[in-house]
């Protein structure tokens, strides 16, 4: 029976710039150069989903056809599947969904690639699969990129760590999350004028440990929130993300600035 996870999903339907069409495009090639060929090509304008293209489609193939449709008005929303090659025992199937609310990969094993009775084969698999998403997060659209189900591992600008849920709330609901978008942009711009990034790495090393915390660049982090093994997950991260939220507030208030107006 399948068990639907995600393995990874930003909401940039509530921060994104240009076109997500165009990133999808950019995330679907490094996918690619990951996990090899296409296996298959579908979309809509909305509903029902077009005929799909199947087969072994490379990188070029797949952006001829997702182009041709787009003119033709189609593929307002884009599905790409492949066949991890991280699991070697059988196929393991995963889906790549582009839209303009929400970027996900979803997979349909419930995660048990990772939790399988070896955990080496489990940290392998994992740091595979972070090796993947930080070349995604490489790409400078992408602001924000959650790993695992539960939320595993965070990759992207500092910003994207404070959280106030009476704002997203509606950006982790796709059918809100467009409506957001001014406020994000303005919450995440004044973040980044008045916190520097020093302020938050001392803070997430000291909270989660050296070893779990890295810069990747561009001004963008990796956070680790699991001990080696993706499913190993220890730190409750709503809480987390609510005491970050906190220690934010308190370093602003020194300041005589609120981040987010009432």
């Amino acid at each position: 029976m399948e068990q639907l996870n995600d393995l990874a999903s930003t909401f940039w339907g509530s921060y994104i710039g240009g076109d997500y069409q165009e990133v999808g495009i950019q995330i679907t090639k490094k996918l690619v150069n990951h996990w090899g060929p296409i296996r298959k090509v579908y979309g809509s304008k909305y509903f029902p989903i077009n005929k799909p293209y199947r087969g072994e489609i490379t990188a070029d193939e797949f952006e001829q056809i997702v182009r041709e449709n787009i003119e033709q008005g189609y593929y307002q929303l884009f599905e790409s599947t492949f066949y991890n090659p991280t699991v070697t025992d059988e196929v393991y199937v995963n889906r790549l969904k582009i839209s303009k609310r929400i970027m996900v990969i979803e997979e349909y094993e419930g995660s048990r690639p990772f939790q399988t009775e070896d955990p080496n084969i489990n940290r392998q698999r994992t740091e595979q699969l972070l090796e993947v998403m930080v070349d995604i997060a490489h790409i400078p659209e992408v602001r924000e990129l959650w790993v695992g189900d539960k939320w595993s591992a965070f990759i992207g600008e500092p910003c994207f760590l404070y959280r106030p849920w009476e704002l997203y709330e509606k950006v982790q609901d796709t059918s809100a999350n467009l409506t957001v978008k001014d406020e994000v942009l303005e919450l995440t711009k004044k973040f980044q004028q008045y916190v520097p990034q020093e302020v938050v790495m001392n803070y997430l090393i000291r909270e989660l440990g050296e070893q779990n915390v890295n810069e990747i660049g561009s001004g963008k982090i990796q956070v680790q929130f699991y001990e080696e093994e993706l499913m190993n997950r220890t730190i409750d991260v709503d809480a987390f993300l609510k005491e970050f939220q906190e220690y934010i507030d308190g370093y602003m208030k020194e300041k005589g600035i609120r981040l987010l107006e009432s």
